[in-house]
């Protein structure tokens, strides 16, 4: 009888360790766990109005701005050996196009933007952008340290000339990108996305983040793009969006999906005289900018524009 209570004690004992290794490798596992969900949390990239962006529309200054691009952009050329390099490429690849581009013409040095900007040999298009969304508090900033005037002006003259229609498109990256809490987002830089989805999935390498979204103010871009597979439009900085769904697949793949909201610039011919509006301010204040390439590019105008026919 002894014997056998020995032996029952040893079993008893023998569960007991084994439950309470079991308890303590789960104590571990959720520990371990919750400690790598807080730091992944803390590393995560969330979407935003990047503020410091340089989103310059030009509006009611495009002809004063042609003015002074071109005696810029020689001094730019001379300052930045990669942009004079990609720019003298783009002239020269511009020279065997169609005289018409198709009746898609919109001007030599717009033109001449949008193909350097295409170019992957010579990816002059990564520096630019990272100073485009990182540019500026303030017009100081901008005079002082923001080095592409004239090539930021050509670019966003390019996509209002070449823009308009609106056009299902696609945007893939190599990064998981999370919607904060207001759910508004900029790309704050000018951003590549293509009518092909499978164009966007490729860039997303399975499992970043892959856009879909419709853009009004985004342009085709295809026919003067070193890369015309990738059928691109190109965004401009101050598209704003409102996320509508973000999902994750099994793989990992985030897919977001934008709805056009309305435009948003802090600045406006700040070459010229424009000053950066309070970054405070918010997209639905008064004050925001609505822009449609080719029209009346403000809202005031076009109210004032609807009084005077009726007066």
């Amino acid at each position: 009888m002894d014997k056998k209570r020995q032996e029952d004690l040893k079993m008893n004992c023998k569960w007991k360790i084994i439950i309470t290794t079991v308890i303590v490798v789960m104590i571990i596992g959720i520990i371990g766990l919750v400690i790598y969900e807080l730091k992944v949390g803390f590393k995560k990239i969330y979407m935003s109005l990047e503020p410091n962006a340089f989103d310059d529309q030009y509006m009611g200054c495009e002809m004063d701005m042609m003015k002074k691009a071109k005696e810029l952009l020689a001094e730019e050329r001379k300052i930045d050996p990669q942009l004079n390099d990609v720019w003298e490429k783009a002239e020269k690849t511009r020279k065997n196009l169609p005289l018409d581009l198709n009746g898609k013409s919109i001007g030599e040095p717009f033109e001449i933007s949008v193909i350097a900007y295409t170019d992957y040999e010579i990816p002059f298009y990564r520096k630019f952008n990272n100073k485009v969304r990182t540019c500026c508090t303030s017009k100081d900033d901008y005079m002082k340290s923001f080095q592409f005037k004239a090539f930021h002006f050509y670019l966003t003259r390019a996509i209002q000339l070449l823009g308009g229609v609106c056009t299902p498109v696609y945007r893939g990256i190599n990064l998981k990108i999370y919607p904060d809490q207001t759910r508004e987002m900029r790309f704050g830089q000018f951003a590549s996305s293509s009518k092909d989805i499978n164009v966007a999935r490729h860039y997303a390498k399975g499992s970043g983040t892959l856009y879909t979204f419709t853009t009004c103010l985004g342009a085709s871009i295809q026919h003067l793009s070193y890369n015309k597979s990738e059928k691109e439009v190109l965004i401009p900085p101050y598209q704003v969006f409102s996320v509508s769904a973000f999902e994750s697949n099994i793989r990992g793949l985030s897919t977001v999906h934008l709805e056009d909201k309305t435009t948003y610039s802090n600045f406006n011919c700040a070459y010229l005289e424009g000053e950066k509006k309070d970054s405070s301010t918010s997209n639905s204040a008064p004050g925001n900018i609505l822009v449609w390439p080719g029209h009346l590019t403000s809202l005031p105008l076009f109210v004032l524009f609807i009084l005077l026919l009726q007066g």
